[in-house]
């Protein structure tokens, strides 16, 4: 994860300021803790995970994530995800009826919604950034095999400063793994937290 998230991340009981004592390489965290002095508390970071749930929430994941890697939801979501909405991105707003969108069973948003989904990415993450640390930070919460708008979000901006939560680390860690292999989100980090 990159200390760029630091200042998003809370202690969930005190919401105090979290130091972060652990292993970094390339300014990346890899392992340690991010421990609250307030409450002398620590959460795990792993592989680069920062980690609030640990295992309590292990049985949501079981037969879950075993069918989720089995089947390859994570990169199945990810190809098909990129081909819709790179195909959003591509088409003229003037052909609107003519993208060939509506005919995929899986497709959930009309033309005109992607239309406008897309448009507003887009308008938030179009002002010139000379400082990447300026770059604003988007939380994409309870992401779930599907990436929720991530996609969506790195093709616009490939170097987007996204923080993909969900409440299942094996989840992330199945993310992690498709986006290495894509070599796509360089800055996407990733936080195992119950968003509620």
């Amino acid at each position: 994860m990159l200390p760029v998230y630091h200042h998003v991340l809370a202690d969930p009981a005190s919401l105090g300021a979290l130091t972060f004592d652990g292993q970094s390489e390339h300014g990346r965290w890899l392992a340690g803790r991010l421990f609250s002095p307030q409450l002398c508390r620590a959460y795990s970071v792993r592989g680069g995970i920062a980690d609030f749930v640990g295992d309590s929430c292990g049985w949501l994941g079981g037969p879950f994530i075993e069918q989720a890697r089995r089947e390859g939801w994570v990169k199945g979501n990810w190809t098909s995800a990129n081909r819709r909405w790179g195909r959003v991105r591509d088409a003229q707003v003037g052909k609107v009826s003519d993208w060939g969108l509506r005919a995929s069973p899986d497709n959930r948003y009309s033309d005109e919604e992607k239309a406008l989904i897309y448009s507003t990415y887009a308008q938030a993450l179009r002002r010139p950034v000379t400082d990447p640390s300026a770059k604003p930070v988007i939380l994409e919460l309870a992401a779930g095999p599907g990436g929720g708008f991530l996609p969506l979000i790195l093709l616009h901006d490939p170097e987007a400063q996204v923080l993909l939560n969900d409440i299942l680390y094996p989840l992330l860690e199945e993310w992690q793994a498709v986006l290495r292999t894509a070599g796509a989100g360089p800055n996407v980090g990733f936080v195992a937290a119950d968003a509620r």
